[in-house]
């Protein structure tokens, strides 16, 4: 029914052009004082021709409007060819307009994901090549037991776990990932973590408590030492 409200709003002027036609007919038959029997059969065939050639147009316009309410249902359209064919000049211009945004949008994507892509890379070079000096302060204060030495070696640790962080924010939203996922024991994945912060706990004084949970799951292990820690 509502297409079909749809379809009169649309050629509104058409049906009052019939009704005025004949009211015209009516009125010119009443003055000449012709029998309304005659205007009646005209008006009936002028119906019946009309509806004629309405009932296919307005089935043409149900299914057209029925693929258009189906691709609006899609998460995207990129490519006119998917909407119905055009009738009229007016509807060339409306998909040329059509085509036109898309191009720009695609445009507009390609460099925002290029753009992305540079920073991407830039910031993962960064954080390769600030490694090497972390290591090698790790290195340079192997052999220090000293209060400053823990002090900086904790501070260096954070500063390693920060470096990490940025480096899994860049590969969460790439195209390839490296998740290797298999069965792993969480005690073993927690006492990394551990070993890996004893040293700050020795420093801040904190004492663990520690009891073993023997859970298995299946995860990616690298993933989940990162998220623990």
């Amino acid at each position: 029914m509502k297409v079909l409200t749809a379809y009169i709003r649309q050629h509104k002027r058409a049906v009052a052009f019939y009704f005025i036609a004949m009211a015209v007919f009516f009125i010119l038959l009443f003055f000449y004082r012709l029998p309304v029997a005659a205007w009646a059969y005209g008006a009936v065939l002028c119906l019946a021709f009309g509806l004629i050639l309405a009932v296919p147009d307005y089935l043409k316009f149900r299914k057209k409007h029925q693929e258009l309410y189906r691709l609006e249902g899609q998460q995207e359209i990129t490519d006119t060819g998917l909407l119905p064919d055009p009738e009229g000049l007016l509807e060339q211009d409306y998909q040329g307009l059509i085509a036109g945004l898309l191009e720009k949008e695609k445009d507009t994507q390609d460099r925002l994901n290029r753009r992305y892509q540079d920073m991407s890379d830039y910031y993962t070079m960064w954080a390769h090549q600030v490694k090497t000096p972390i290591a090698a302060l790790k290195l340079s204060l192997e052999n220090e037991d000293s209060s400053l030495a823990r002090e900086i070696r904790g501070e260096v640790t954070r500063i390693d776990q920060y470096v990490d962080m940025a480096m899994c924010y860049l590969r969460l939203d790439s195209d390839t990932t490296d998740y290797v996922f298999e069965e792993c024991e969480i005690d073993r994945i927690l006492r990394q973590a551990v070993r890996k912060f004893s040293s700050s706990f020795i420093q801040k004084k904190i004492r663990l408590e520690y009891e073993p949970v023997d859970w298995k799951v299946v995860t990616d292990e690298k993933w989940l030492l990162f998220v623990i820690e």
